[in-house]
């Protein structure tokens, strides 16, 4: 019996009316087709030889998205804006972004505009530090630029004609994967891209789709050759490295702001779809949750897990065996997303009573940290110090003793030749 999966993929390709390329596939490039009957064997076929987890009480949904009224939703590629408690998924179906609250996740709205037309099966979408919105617009051939205020800035990459499959968004680059199996970056910033690096070939990857950048490590979801390889963003020509195989058609790639990686296995027509959670050096699977209908994850800054199904009209919220990651500061900060030099932010915001939040920032050098916590009054109520090197940092600071309440926090840096930098105060919430 041919799984919903395999229908959907097999409907993707034809969406275009009749010309077969959509997602997984190029008539220019020698990947596996179609052939006779809507059944088909990719080359090479993943082979699973891990350890499932047994199926318990847990790994069970606790909460289904289904979509902004009159709006059914068939979730793909999510992003979470930290700062702004947003989710984002891409509603394949619908051709449009549907944006939902992050803590909660209730309905917040929907946008698809892009000044002279509209999106087309968005699969994936991806955010920089500054709250910049990046869909990988299937149907239109290109990744579609919108601001915080889900104003359309630009397309980049439509000039080359590719399927785009998956988006990452770094502060200056974008990274997309394609259905012709390469991966492009293009540097730039505003609404003005160019073509930077060119990742992969059909010699290496077979249908890519969702990427994560860490460091210079691009991490890509190499589906249809069961795996998840890195690529040196410093030598884009290099072959990748194999961080994890033997998956199912691995699909959705996203991380924790604890550094897990997360890896959505969608399975095409098999035995099993799995979300698994591995440690941020993939050495270890911490957890394997097998679900009726995987596409790709998404993580809050609370830990909690969002599973797309591409085929089940709704995203779901998971609990159990998936468990929320421990967001203890470490010696960098590896969460996707971190703010440009010279921003920061608090997460979760608003932060619990009692609870333990974090300060998140990018420093150029080694430098001593402070910041300074007040309430609406003026008055100072705590502050924080800290030591750290270059790169995205975090610090964590406890909120006993905080009251319900709006607060505002200023920090001040000082690098190690006595230079001072001050960040505008700004505020965060928090409840009980």
């Amino acid at each position: 019996m041919i799984r919903k999966v395999r229908t959907l993929w097999l409907l993707i390709f034809f969406l275009g009316g009749g010309s077969p390329p959509a997602l997984f596939a190029a008539p220019d490039t020698p990947t596996p087709t179609p052939t006779s009957s809507p059944s088909w064997t990719p080359s090479p076929t993943a082979t699973w030889t891990a350890t499932p987890t047994p199926v318990s009480a847990c790994c069970q949904g606790v909460g289904a998205l289904t979509g902004i009224t009159g709006h059914p939703l068939n979730g793909s590629g999510m992003a979470v804006d930290y700062a702004r408690h947003r989710l984002y998924v891409a509603d394949f179906t619908g051709n449009d972004i549907q944006v939902f609250d992050a803590d909660s996740g209730a309905p917040l709205t929907l946008f698809s505009a892009l000044g002279t037309g509209n999106l087309s099966n968005p699969i994936d979408a991806a955010l920089d530090g500054d709250g910049n919105l990046y869909v990988a617009d299937l149907g239109n051939k290109a990744v579609e630029k919108f601001d915080p205020n889900f104003n359309f800035i630009c397309s980049i990459g439509q000039a080359l004609g590719d399927g785009v499959a998956g988006v990452w968004a770094d502060n200056g680059s974008v990274y997309f994967s394609t259905t012709q199996n390469f991966i492009y970056g293009y540097a730039g910033s505003g609404a003005a891209y160019s073509l930077a690096a060119t990742f992969g070939g059909p010699s290496q990857l077979s249908h890519p789709n969702e990427l994560v950048k860490v460091g210079t490590g691009l991490y890509v979801a190499d589906t249809f050759n069961g795996r998840v390889v890195r690529y040196d963003t410093t030598h884009p020509a290099a072959a990748p490295a194999v961080v994890q195989a033997s998956l199912f058609f691995p699909t959705g790639l996203r991380e924790d702001l604890a550094g897990n990686f997360y890896v959505g296995e969608s399975d095409n027509g098999g035995v099993a779809q799995f979300l698994d959670r591995f440690d941020p050096a993939f050495a270890i699977r911490e957890s394997q949750c097998p679900l009726a209908d995987v596409w790709g994850p998404a993580i809050n800054a609370e830990g909690q897990v969002f599973v797309s199904g591409l085929n089940s009209f709704a995203v779901t919220e998971v609990a159990g065996c998936v468990s929320e990651p421990t967001l203890t500061p470490t010696p960098s900060y590896q969460g996707p997303n971190p703010p440009t030099l010279g921003g920061c932010f608090i997460y979760p915001s608003p932060a619990r009573v009692g609870g333990t939040a974090h300060l998140v920032y990018t420093l150029a050098g080694p430098a001593s940290v402070k910041m300074t916590v007040w309430n609406e009054a003026a008055e100072e109520v705590a502050e924080v110090t800290d030591r750290k090197g270059a790169g995205h940092q975090s610090t964590a600071f406890s909120l006993a003793g905080f009251a319900p309440g709006v607060y505002f926090y200023g920090l001040t840096l000082v690098d190690d030749g006595g230079r001072t930098r001050t960040f505008a105060p700004q505020k965060f919430a928090v409840i009980r």
